[in-house]
Formats: C-alpha cells, sequence, structure tokens
C-alpha cells in the first residue's frame, strides 16, 4: 500500500513539475515576443488604429494575456490559475475561429497543455 501511494506521489509531483516547466516557458517566450512586438511597431501605431478588427484584435490580447495571467498563478495555486488559463484560452479560440479574416495560428492553443496539466495534477492531488 506504501508503495502504490510513494509512486503516486512521484507521479504528481512530475505532472506539477512539467506544467511548472511548460507555463513558465511559454510565459517566458510570449513576453518576449510581445516586446519585440511593440518595440517593431511603435511606429507603426496608425494602422493598427484605422484597423476595422480593433475590437478583436483587444479581445483576443485580452484573453491571450488573462491565459498567462492563469499560467503565472498556477505555479501557487494549481487549479484556479489552470482554470484562468483555460478560460483565457478558450476566450482566443472562439475569437479566432468567428473572424476568418484574423491573422493568427491555431499554435497558439499549445497554452491549453499546461493549463490541463495544472488542471489534472489538481484534481487528483485533490482526489488523494
Amino acid at each position: 500500500m506504501e508503495a502504490k501511494n510513494g509512486n503516486k506521489q512521484l507521479w504528481l509531483s512530475i505532472l506539477r513539475w512539467t506544467a511548472r516547466s511548460i507555463g513558465t516557458l511559454l510565459v517566458l517566450t510570449s513576453v518576449i515576443f510581445a516586446g519585440a512586438d511593440i518595440i517593431e511597431k511603435h511606429n507603426k501605431q496608425a494602422a493598427f488604429l484605422s484597423n476595422p478588427h480593433k475590437g478583436l484584435i483587444i479581445l483576443t490580447v485580452l484573453c491571450f494575456f488573462l491565459a498567462l495571467a492563469g499560467l503565472v498563478i498556477a505555479l501557487w495555486r494549481e487549479g484556479i490559475g489552470g482554470l484562468i488559463a483555460f478560460i483565457g484560452m478558450l476566450g482566443v479560440v472562439i475569437v479566432i475561429l468567428n473572424n476568418p479574416d484574423f491573422n493568427a495560428s491555431l499554435m497558439l492553443l499549445i497554452i491549453l497543455i499546461p493549463s490541463l496539466l495544472y488542471l489534472l495534477y489538481w484534481w487528483l492531488a485533490k482526489n488523494k
């Protein structure tokens, strides 16, 4: 009985650290790319303001930052952080799928991986 409990603890630890590693890498990568994009587009702000899809772009960015914030929160509170990240990415996906003119990739769904891992860890740890 003790060996099973120890094995479960090991798997929970692996699951949690995998989610933490992937989530932290995604947050850091996103911050670096966002910073580079802001610097590059600093002089092209007039083009953004005349974009007819400005509201959708803002909504997508807000949902994406909500997902990133969820990943940061999940470092301390796995359940609520994973849920926030999952909901934020669902918002991004809904906006992207409902607007065929959007020039965004569904590769953004990769952020769902750590959020689902966090939720799985939270569920398994809660039910142990």
